[in-house]
């Protein structure tokens, strides 16, 4: 009895009893069960997108929306200072508009220099030209000396070929004549002589001594007509004929000299026009001058930049920059999603488009320069070192107010403008999610091969 009391009567009675052995055991609660199908679910759907699904990897950067007509830097082709400037930033200018002016004085100086060789170069005097006129520019001198001197070679041969010729035949001449008047003379007296030895007057021996003497007289006035006949006329000829040529091409140079100022002189004064005058290349908004009054330029400055005039069909283009790391994995036909720093992102989206080019070398920033047309945007955008620049098309939709198709099915209820800060995101590459788990697992656990 004493062993029965040590359990209570009421649990002895409960174990004895059969009444509760047909009822279930509730090991997980329905609640549970929901929960652990969630998890299932959520676990399977987890394995199917890591297995199936994808995650892009885009390469970011900022840029500006521009007109496909660009920008439009102004370049002066020669040197001088700025004497005036008529423009600012942010005025509207005309193609053909003067927006500057350049001194010309050196020009200006060269041109009248040129007035005076002309002027030198009319009155040139062939008899009286002096060699040492140091008015005459070198290069017209230097093409006229020369056969200046040949002239006066020429001259001064046929003025010695010539007074020789005049003295030789002057003295055959007077020979011819002595001789003449020898042989007249000698000719008399043997037709006198011959009369009288006819008639026996007188001798045979005085008869022959006048026919000898008219003999050699009359070959001595034939050799003297033959040596005047023999005159050297011919060096003279070729004298003369070489003259005529020097003096021929003196007149030619001259004249051809003279031509060559003249064109000079006009193209000088082209260029005076030209080069005194800063005029816009295109029709636009000026968006940044780069020179002042007293500035000093050399040819190919840059003096402003223009932002074209954007035409209603003129399309929009962005032009990205992104660090050199990112951008060499971008390529043409990628797809971008642009950004306009204007827009809500959250609640309009962005705009789509497509690389249609990738620079090959960092974009320094001379080059940032002609596509922006400010400095101060060039140092925003390039950031700390040169980007890639790469160029978006946009693309095009009509059923929007902007023109342009948009990540939501309206975009943004407003017109995109050139000159609109923007960022750009490219879709580089896809990844399956699993691709991406499986190299921190195999970090983690070293013994999963």
């Amino acid at each position: 009895m004493s062993e029965n009391k040590l359990f209570r009567k009421v649990s002895l009675d409960r174990l004895s009893s059969p009444e509760e052995l047909d009822q279930r055991l509730t090991v997980v609660s329905p609640v549970g069960w929901i929960a652990l199908i969630a998890v299932g679910l959520l676990i399977f759907a987890g394995l199917v997108w890591g297995l199936l699904g994808a995650i892009a990897e885009k390469s970011t950067g900022t840029g500006i929306i521009i007109s496909s007509g660009g920008i439009t830097s102004v370049i002066h082709h020669a040197n001088g200072q700025i004497t005036d400037v008529s423009v600012q930033d942010g005025d509207y200018v005309e193609k053909g508009q003067v927006i500057a002016r350049i001194d010309q004085t050196d020009l200006i100086v060269e041109i009248n220099k040129y007035k005076q060789d002309l002027a030198a170069a009319k009155t040139i005097n062939l008899d009286n030209m002096d060699l040492n006129n140091i008015e005459l520019n070198i290069n017209i001198y230097g093409k006229i000396a020369q056969i200046y001197k040949d002239y006066k070679v020429a001259q001064a041969t046929i003025a010695t070929q010539r007074a020789y010729y005049n003295t030789q035949k002057a003295q055959a001449e007077d020979e011819l004549e002595q001789a003449l008047v020898q042989y007249e003379a000698s000719e008399e007296k043997y037709r006198n002589y011959k009369t009288l030895y006819e008639s026996g007057a007188v001798s045979k021996t005085e008869f022959n001594d006048a026919e000898r003497q008219f003999k050699v007289s009359e070959m001595s006035y034939n050799s003297k007509q033959q040596n005047f006949n023999a005159l050297p006329q011919s060096q003279l000829i070729e004298a003369e004929t070489n003259f005529a040529a020097q003096e021929q091409l003196l007149r030619e140079t001259i004249t051809l000299s003279i031509i060559d100022l003249e064109q000079n002189i006009q193209k000088m004064q082209r260029d005076l026009m030209n080069n005194s005058e800063v005029v816009a290349s295109a029709s636009g908004r000026v968006l940044e001058m780069q020179v002042k009054k007293g500035s000093i330029v050399q040819a190919g400055s840059i003096i402003c930049t223009i932002g074209e005039e954007r035409e209603q069909t003129d399309a929009l283009e962005a032009v990205v920059y992104v660090p050199v790391d990112q951008g060499k994995k971008i390529k043409p036909g990628m797809e971008v999603n642009i950004s306009p720093t204007t827009v809500k992102k959250e609640e309009y989206g962005f705009m789509l488009g497509n690389v249609v080019s990738v620079s090959q070398y960092p974009a320094s920033a001379q080059g940032m320069m002609l596509t922006l047309g400010n400095s101060d945007l060039v140092k925003q955008l390039s950031g700390e070192g040169a980007p890639i620049e790469v160029r978006v098309e946009l693309v095009m939709d009509s059923n929007t107010q902007s023109g342009y198709k948009w990540s939501t099915p309206n975009g943004a209820p407003l017109v995109v403008d050139d000159g609109t800060f923007c960022l750009g995101e490219v879709k580089v590459s896809q990844k399956r999610p699993i691709s991406m788990v499986v190299p921190f697992i195999k970090k983690i656990l070293p013994i999963i091969e």
